[in-house]
């Protein structure tokens, strides 16, 4: 299969809090979530042939679970030359999911 630029599936916004606070539940001590700016997103997506993005769950030099970001190019491979982290950590910058 290869990325076409269309993957995934809108949920509503009662999905998403009963799955947010699914891992909350589960996982109590971790962040919740993670903020990156529109910029550096778009810089990743202006990338040729990016069709979106990849994300990765990670845990930084500090031990705390982050995220790292990746464009993914139609052959589904990761377009490693722009490799984004050090998101604003939720908490403390969380939202209302």
């Amino acid at each position: 299969m290869a990325f076409n630029g269309n993957e995934g599936d809108w949920i509503t916004p009662a999905i998403a809090q009963t799955m947010t606070a699914s891992f909350r539940q589960k996982f109590p001590n971790e962040k919740q979530g993670a903020f990156l700016g529109i910029d550096k997103i778009n810089d990743i997506l202006a990338q040729t042939d990016c069709k979106g993005l990849r994300v990765y769950f990670a845990r930084n030099t500090a031990g705390e679970m982050t995220i790292v970001m990746v464009g993914a190019d139609s052959r589904e491979a990761d377009m490693t030359s722009m490799i984004l982290d050090v998101a604003q950590p939720c908490p403390p910058f969380c939202g209302s999911l």
